[in-house]
Protein backbone atom coordinates (compact mmCIF):
# COMPACT_ATOMS: atom_id res chain seq x y z
CA UNK A 1 0.00 0.00 0.00
CA UNK A 2 1.56 3.44 -1.21
CA UNK A 3 0.92 6.66 1.40
CA UNK A 4 -1.87 8.39 -0.89
CA UNK A 5 -3.71 4.88 -0.72
CA UNK A 6 -2.89 4.88 3.10
CA UNK A 7 -4.04 8.23 3.12
CA UNK A 8 -7.41 8.17 1.19
CA UNK A 9 -8.42 5.58 3.50
CA UNK A 10 -7.44 7.02 6.81
CA UNK A 11 -9.65 10.92 5.32
CA UNK A 12 -12.12 8.03 4.06
CA UNK A 13 -12.56 6.98 8.05
CA UNK A 14 -12.44 10.66 9.22
CA UNK A 15 -15.28 11.06 7.09
CA UNK A 16 -17.44 8.35 8.45
CA UNK A 17 -16.90 9.39 11.72
CA UNK A 18 -17.22 13.12 11.20
CA UNK A 19 -13.82 14.25 12.27
CA UNK A 20 -12.67 17.90 11.76
CA UNK A 21 -9.20 16.85 9.42
CA UNK A 22 -7.02 18.17 7.47
CA UNK A 23 -4.41 17.46 4.93
CA UNK A 24 -2.27 19.96 2.57
CA UNK A 25 -1.04 17.98 -0.15
CA UNK A 26 2.89 19.50 -0.10
CA UNK A 27 3.46 21.36 3.10
CA UNK A 28 6.91 22.43 1.53
CA UNK A 29 4.42 24.88 0.28
CA UNK A 30 1.60 25.53 2.65
CA UNK A 31 3.81 28.43 4.23
CA UNK A 32 5.30 27.59 7.43
CA UNK A 33 8.18 25.51 8.51
CA UNK A 34 8.00 22.16 5.87
CA UNK A 35 7.07 19.02 7.32
CA UNK A 36 3.42 19.42 9.07
CA UNK A 37 2.40 16.27 9.36
CA UNK A 38 0.23 14.78 6.90
CA UNK A 39 -2.80 14.80 8.68
CA UNK A 40 -4.64 16.95 11.32
CA UNK A 41 -7.46 14.88 12.98
CA UNK A 42 -9.82 16.70 15.62
CA UNK A 43 -12.48 16.33 18.03
CA UNK A 44 -13.41 17.47 21.60
CA UNK A 45 -11.88 14.37 22.85
CA UNK A 46 -8.43 15.68 21.35
CA UNK A 47 -6.60 16.15 18.18
CA UNK A 48 -3.73 13.58 16.46
CA UNK A 49 -0.83 15.10 14.39
CA UNK A 50 -0.82 11.82 12.19
CA UNK A 51 2.09 11.61 9.52
CA UNK A 52 1.45 9.03 7.12
CA UNK A 53 4.63 6.38 5.50
CA UNK A 54 4.44 3.57 3.13
CA UNK A 55 6.00 0.54 4.83
CA UNK A 56 8.85 1.49 3.97
CA UNK A 57 8.99 5.35 4.46
CA UNK A 58 11.12 7.41 6.07
CA UNK A 59 11.03 10.66 7.87
CA UNK A 60 12.75 13.54 6.08
CA UNK A 61 14.49 15.89 8.78
CA UNK A 62 11.75 18.72 8.55
CA UNK A 63 9.09 16.03 9.60
CA UNK A 64 11.24 14.83 12.35
CA UNK A 65 11.51 18.10 14.14
CA UNK A 66 7.75 18.49 13.94
CA UNK A 67 7.28 15.17 15.32
CA UNK A 68 9.98 16.00 18.21
CA UNK A 69 8.12 19.37 19.38
CA UNK A 70 5.14 17.84 18.95
CA UNK A 71 5.92 15.10 21.24
CA UNK A 72 7.77 17.25 23.41
CA UNK A 73 4.87 19.38 23.99
CA UNK A 74 2.59 16.15 24.78
CA UNK A 75 0.49 16.36 21.64
CA UNK A 76 -0.40 12.99 20.09
CA UNK A 77 1.91 12.71 16.89
CA UNK A 78 1.66 9.81 15.21
CA UNK A 79 3.53 7.77 12.60
CA UNK A 80 1.36 5.45 10.64
CA UNK A 81 1.85 2.80 8.04
CA UNK A 82 -0.10 0.22 6.19
CA UNK A 83 0.45 -2.46 9.40
CA UNK A 84 -1.01 0.18 11.48
CA UNK A 85 -4.37 -0.14 9.07
CA UNK A 86 -4.41 -3.37 9.30
CA UNK A 87 -3.43 -4.17 13.01
CA UNK A 88 -6.76 -1.57 14.11
CA UNK A 89 -4.35 0.82 15.73
CA UNK A 90 -5.14 4.14 13.18
CA UNK A 91 -9.38 2.66 13.66
CA UNK A 92 -8.78 2.79 17.68
CA UNK A 93 -7.40 6.21 17.54
CA UNK A 94 -10.04 7.45 15.41
CA UNK A 95 -12.97 5.44 17.29
CA UNK A 96 -11.26 7.78 20.41
CA UNK A 97 -11.40 10.79 18.71
CA UNK A 98 -15.25 9.98 17.47
CA UNK A 99 -16.17 8.82 20.90
CA UNK A 100 -16.77 5.52 20.37
CA UNK A 101 -14.09 3.89 21.79
CA UNK A 102 -11.61 3.79 25.18
CA UNK A 103 -8.62 5.97 25.24
CA UNK A 104 -6.05 4.05 23.11
CA UNK A 105 -3.16 6.82 25.21
CA UNK A 106 -4.00 6.02 28.81
CA UNK A 107 -0.52 4.57 29.17
CA UNK A 108 1.41 6.70 27.22
CA UNK A 109 3.22 9.17 29.40
CA UNK A 110 6.52 8.40 26.86
CA UNK A 111 7.74 11.05 24.65
CA UNK A 112 10.61 9.65 23.25
CA UNK A 113 10.98 9.25 19.54
CA UNK A 114 11.00 5.45 19.66
CA UNK A 115 8.53 5.01 17.35
CA UNK A 116 9.20 7.62 15.33
CA UNK A 117 12.56 6.21 13.54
Amino acid sequence: MTEAQLLAVVMRMCESRGLLHHHCRDSRYCGGYPGLPDLVISSRHGTIFAELKSATGDLAPQQNRWAWSLRASREQWHLWRPIDLADGTIQDALDYLAGDGEDPWHDCTDTSMEDAA
